[in-house]
Formats: C-alpha cells, structure tokens, sequence
C-alpha cells in the first residue's frame, strides 16, 4: 500500500464527535461493545434525525464485530447478533443526560436513541432531537477521534482513556509550557474511568495508567502509533495531571 493510499484511509477514519461526547458515559459498556458504539456513531454522523437503517455488514465491515456463537440443544450453532444487539440497545437506552435551565429551574432528562429495533440482518435507530447537536453538522468545539485508533485499543480503560485525553491533545493550560495536558482531580479520573473504589493511587497508575500508555505506544500494520509520546506528568493525594504529545 502506497503512503498516500495509508493517508487516505486514515483521513476516512478520523470522527468529528462533540466535546460532550468525550466525557460521555460509557462505563457499562464492554470493549466489544464500545467498538460497536463508535461505528454507529460513525455511521450516524450528519444523518440527521430520521430513522436510519445500520446494515449488520456495514457494522461488522467497519468494527471487526463477528457475532458469538452457541450450540442449541441439537447441537447446532445459534447466531447471537440479534441478542448481543439487544443487550447493547438496553445500555444505550439507559445512557442518558439532562438540561437544566437555570431561569425557570426545569430539568428535562432524555435519552440518546428513542428508536433502536434489531432484527438478523440490520439495526433501526433513530437519534433524539436534543442530541442532533451532537452529531450533526459539527463546526465548533468538536474533537477529531480517530477511529482506526480507538477500535485497535483493546481494554476499556485504554479507550477512554484515549477518548478523555484526545480532546486536550492541542489545549494549553496556564500552569504548564507543553500542549496537551489534561488535568483531572484523582476522585474524578476515578469515577470517569469507572477504577474500584478499593484502588489505591499505586493501583491506579499500576492497573490503569501504565497499562493504558504500552497500548497506545503498540502501532499499526502501517506503523502508526495514536501517540508518539506519552506520560504522566503528577499523581498525588491532590490530583493526576496527564500529557499527550501527538
């Protein structure tokens, strides 16, 4: 494969996904299923909010999924698609968000998918009208994720990991001279990367962090990395501040 055509798969790769899409929470679900959820999204993306038809091998084709497989009570093999679909449709349900307004104190809860219908061969989705934002004609505050990279991630806490800290890949704070530094209180990152409570500081750079960093040094068949350096700037009792340099 010539360079060019390396550049231009990987260009078709990249996602424009909202800012509050990277704090998203998406801790219930499974590695698996994650890589799922980032090609609906790409799949999605500017589609509007009309009812969209997922093709089951447009999904397998773009995340690698292939359905589990069990054996019946004949002894025959049973196609799992339409459960596993199931069982992510019930979490995506249950992902929810709200709007406050601050004048009139109301508080609307809504879901992201009010449609998601499954059948052997293709998933029916629709996205709610309060988060069209989200995925529609993205212009301002929005991150660049690169799908190649968040699906060859293999743990949960790599990618989000990745998805936390690849909004801040170009920001400056005014308390360091390098770029790309997200800077997160210890109880946050705790409760952001879904880590047990029974984790100490240790545990948490020994279980989390440092495994999380030999991932994202692994690089492609093209010999593409998602970070060319990476590393933890302070962990204390006080907070966790964590550079990226793409």
């Amino acid at each position: 494969m010539r360079v060019s055509d390396t550049l231009e798969k990987r260009q078709h790769s990249v996602l424009r996904i909202d800012n509050r899409m990277t704090a998203f929470g998406l801790k219930d679900l499974t590695s698996r299923e994650q890589n799922i959820w980032w090609t609906i999204v790409k799949l999605i993306y500017n589609k509007g909010t009309d009812e969209l038809t997922l093709l089951r091998s447009e999904i397998e084709s773009i995340s690698g999924y292939k359905s589990l497989k069990e054996r019946d009570s004949n002894g025959n093999y049973v196609d799992k698609f339409i459960y596993e679909m199931k069982v992510l449709g019930k979490k995506l349900l249950s992902l929810n968000t709200e709007i406050i307004d601050n004048e009139t104190n109301e508080c609307v809860l809504f879901t992201i998918f009010p449609v998601f219908k499954v059948d052997s061969n293709c998933i029916h989705i629709r996205v709610s009208e309060y988060f069209s934002p989200w995925f529609n004609d993205l212009k301002l505050n929005y991150t660049r994720l690169d799908l190649t990279v968040m699906l060859g991630l293999k743990s949960n806490y790599a990618k989000n990991l990745y998805r936390y800290l690849i909004r801040w890949q170009n920001y400056k704070t005014d308390d360091t001279d390098f770029p790309g530094c997200w800077i997160v209180d210890v109880d946050r990152f705790r409760n952001l990367m879904d880590i047990p409570k029974t984790y100490n500081n240790n545990d948490i750079f020994r279980r989390v962090i440092e495994p999380s960093l030999k991932e994202f040094e692994k690089k492609d068949e093209n010999g593409w990395a998602p970070f060319l350096r990476s590393e933890v700037i302070k962990v204390n009792k006080k907070g966790t501040k964590r550079k990226i340099v793409k």
